[in-house]
């Protein structure tokens, strides 16, 4: 409740740009081809070798983060995958712009994505399977999308997502989880280099680092999530760096480098173009941004509206202890969505 109350108008003013610039999309068929899913963590640095040599092999998926690192090192991913609505994950997404402008990017409508990823970049439509609201926005579009599930992390929604979309093993690099005593991210990771240059004498990047070296909340209850995810007989492995990991994923199974190159070595080479299907293009019009105004202004008339943007002040609504402390409620919470669709569409709040 507290990160819908944090991160709920956000969400939505990502989805009003989203459905509002979005022009190019995409299908994904399904396959029975092995599939690559890297993350950011220190041990993709370790696997990257591992997967040149099988590059022609598998389906490869760089999560956001991680773009950055392929880039460096030459390995063109088959598509990106962004479902994170805070600014900074815009930030990861710019070497879509340049070396890797024509990678498809599959993104969820409240993720935060730069403008030209938008409207130059073909997009793979994903939509939560709560999102009531963006369904109906791709309905009236008429844009097909691939079902996602919200998750604490990226990760677990690349997992489910693929668990769908490939018959074939799933392999996972750079999904360390787990305190490092060197480095929280692959290099070069785009945000850590920001935060570089502001490292000075009294505040070196050894003691900013230090932290990364630190059990870590978060990172445990991403843990516990992929220990209690049922694979329901799945093959899901995760690829080792140069040492072991300190963690354990449940079912899914740590192999090395050298395991992961002669695994794939067996598979037949496939074009990946040949999975993706292309969708009807969207000129970017006022019709269209119309559109979207009308669907997200009826939404707004809906007690679902206030649920997810403002849950406190719902709940505290639906609690009042007279009359009086209700119409009062109510008259702050109709301002709040006055003054959210003021900023979205302009007007007056």
């Amino acid at each position: 409740m507290a990160t819908r109350e944090h991160f709920g108008k956000r969400w939505l003013k990502n989805k009003v740009a989203f459905f509002s610039r979005i022009q190019k999309t995409l299908w994904l068929k399904k396959t029975s081809v092995p599939v690559l899913i890297c993350a950011s963590g220190p041990s993709l640095e370790g696997a990257l070798e591992s997967i040149k040599k099988v590059r022609e092999k598998i389906f490869v998926c760089a999560l956001s983060s991680a773009i950055s690192v392929l880039e460096r090192f030459d390995i063109r991913p088959d598509l990106a995958l962004s479902a994170d609505g805070g600014w900074w994950a815009k930030k990861h997404l710019y070497p879509l712009k340049a070396s890797f402008s024509a990678i498809p990017l599959a993104i969820e409508t409240e993720s935060a994505c730069p403008s030209f990823a938008l409207e130059k970049s073909e997009i793979l439509p994903l939509c939560y399977d709560d999102d009531t609201v963006g369904k109906k926005l791709y309905d009236a579009l008429g844009v097909k999308c691939l079902a996602a599930r919200r998750n604490g992390t990226v990760s677990g929604s690349a997992l489910e997502l693929f668990l769908t979309l490939t018959s074939g093993e799933i392999y996972f690099a750079g999904l360390d989880l787990s305190p490092s005593k060197s480095k929280s991210h692959a290099s070069p990771n785009i945000l850590e280099r920001e935060r570089e240059a502001m490292d000075y004498r009294l505040r070196t990047k050894a003691t900013r680092q230090a932290a990364a070296a630190l059990p870590s909340e978060s990172l445990k209850i991403y843990e516990d999530w992929f220990k209690s995810f049922d694979l329901k007989g799945r093959k899901v492995f995760r690829i080792k760096g140069e040492k072991k990991f300190s963690n354990s994923l449940g079912q899914i199974q740590d192999i090395s480098a050298e395991d992961f190159a002669e695994r794939c070595k067996k598979e037949k080479s496939f074009n990946a173009s040949d999975l993706f299907e292309r969708q009807k293009d969207l000129p970017c019009n006022e019709e269209r941004r119309r559109l979207v105004k009308k669907i997200i202004l009826d939404w707004s008339a809906t007690e679902n509206f206030y649920q997810e943007l403002f849950p406190a002040d719902s709940i505290l609504l639906k609690r009042a202890a007279s009359k009086e402390d209700a119409d009062e409620r109510k008259k702050a919470l109709e301002g709040k969505k006055a003054k959210t669709l003021a900023k979205l569409f302009g007007g007056k709040e």
